[in-house]
């Protein structure tokens, strides 16, 4: 079923999905709705009025907090309730692995849960069944973040409903490729930020390096003047290793 097109190994075998933004997909995998992969839970808030429902041990999410989220795993709040306030509000406790969406002010956020949450009227929590592993379910949604958004509706602000978001459809591999792929991309995904974290260092060292020789130049401590009189006519971009091949002439 793996072909190969430039060195990157491709699918030999595709179909028509059905679903624009898709196209087509490898042929063993299925097309489904998400009402079909996980359960959909409502968020809640209690009364604010009410301060023996707040600073408990409930987790309590917004979409706030989602889009505070580094990484894609969440284990806590910014604000939790108390089990009274859990109970009085009618909100859904989710089980850890399950993904937190923000579905208003924004569409998009997304979080697997760390730990059992709630969440309020902002966000939906989607609990995944046994055919569809939560990493593999947060990246495919997260890959289509723009498609969902465009689903939203609404004229004080927009709102992905809960009956276009369990209609959203999307392509779901066999379980063991699904984590297969999950591994391949979070091998990528560190790899990536690994070399984001050396080009930042990289790019602070230079700056520390540049505001030292500035020092040391008006300082009198090195002198130029043989060296500024070698410089070249450069692109402003080539200036730093331009003017350390004048000062190394000289």
């Amino acid at each position: 079923m793996i072909g190969a097109s430039d060195g990157i190994p491709t699918y030999s075998e595709m179909k028509v999905s059905g679903v624009e933004w898709l196209g087509r997909v490898p042929a063993h995998w299925q097309v489904r709705r998400i009402s079909s992969l996980a359960r959909i839970l409502n968020g809640a808030t209690p009364s604010s009025a009410n301060p023996s429902y707040w600073g408990g041990e409930v987790p309590w999410l917004t979409p706030t907090d989602l889009g505070n989220l580094e990484g894609h795993r969440l284990h806590q709040s910014a604000r939790k309730l108390t089990k009274t306030g859990y109970e009085s509000c009618g909100a859904s406790l989710a089980p850890e692995g399950s993904i937190a969406l923000s579905t208003r002010a924004p569409i998009g956020h997304l979080g697997i849960l760390g730990a059992p949450c709630c969440s309020n009227q902002g966000c939906r929590i989607l609990v995944p069944n046994d055919s569809i592993e939560s990493d593999f379910f947060y990246y495919a949604l997260a890959t289509f973040r723009e498609e969902l958004k465009a689903l939203g509706q609404g004229s004080t602000f927009t709102e992905l409903s809960r009956e276009h978001l369990a209609a959203f459809r999307i392509a779901v591999p066999p379980l063991a490729e699904q984590t297969a792929i999950t591994r391949y991309v979070d091998c990528v995904a560190a790899d990536t930020a690994a070399a984001k974290n050396r080009a930042e260092r990289q790019i602070a060292l230079l700056g520390e390096y540049r505001i030292r020789l500035i020092a040391d130049v008006v300082a009198g401590k090195v002198d130029v003047r043989v060296a500024a009189a070698n410089l070249p006519e450069v692109d402003p971009l080539d200036t730093v290793s331009s003017c350390e091949a004048a000062a190394g002439s000289a």
